[in-house]
């Protein structure tokens, strides 16, 4: 498998789709994004059980996982999200993969089109977003938090950005 050219169409494909986004050419956008994920899925795969080729590795599994949400496909996404939130060990790629897990979420109840189409919105608003901070609390408590505090946050986070991106979507 030559995995350098595969990569640099997948990266090609990717940037037409970026620019047939950027005209309004959302069908083009979304079937060129598809064959950029199908080809970097590929080579993303190939390396799953190769940690040796880090960081490379790495890279793709979150290249991958990024081109599979911005094609809409979120399930193909959160195959490598999930593989490498167990699996990697960089920090950074780590935390990306992170936000890529909380971008599936969010769009995981759409259809492809629609998810795909939405991808930008989301990383427009997240980037706008507050950041949360959980806390005890009782300051007797120190820094413990519960998992019920957790899960009640994680509830209400997830509704309000279901209900500020439903709200935001209506409007195109």
């Amino acid at each position: 498998m030559k995995t350098k050219v595969i990569h640099e169409q997948a990266m090609d494909l990717s940037f037409r789709a970026k620019q047939a986004s950027k005209i309004g050419d959302q069908e083009i956008a979304v079937d060129l994004y598809s064959q950029a994920a199908h080809l970097e899925s590929q080579i993303a795969e190939y390396y799953f059980d190769k940690p040796e080729i880090e960081p490379t590795r790495s890279i793709l599994i979150r290249s991958a996982a990024f081109l599979n949400l911005k094609a809409g496909l979120i399930e193909e996404s959160q195959k490598f999200i999930f593989f490498g939130l167990l699996n990697l060990k960089d920090e950074l790629i780590r935390n990306q993969l992170n936000e890529a897990l909380e971008y599936s979420i969010a769009l995981k109840s759409v259809d492809i089109k629609t998810a795909s189409e939405n991808y930008g919105y989301l990383t427009t608003m997240r980037q706008k977003s507050i950041y949360y901070v959980l806390e005890p609390v009782l300051p007797k408590f120190g820094t413990s938090i519960s998992l019920e505090s957790i899960h009640d946050f994680s509830e209400g986070y997830l509704k309000s950005l279901k209900a500020y991106a439903i709200s935001t979507f209506n409007d195109y």
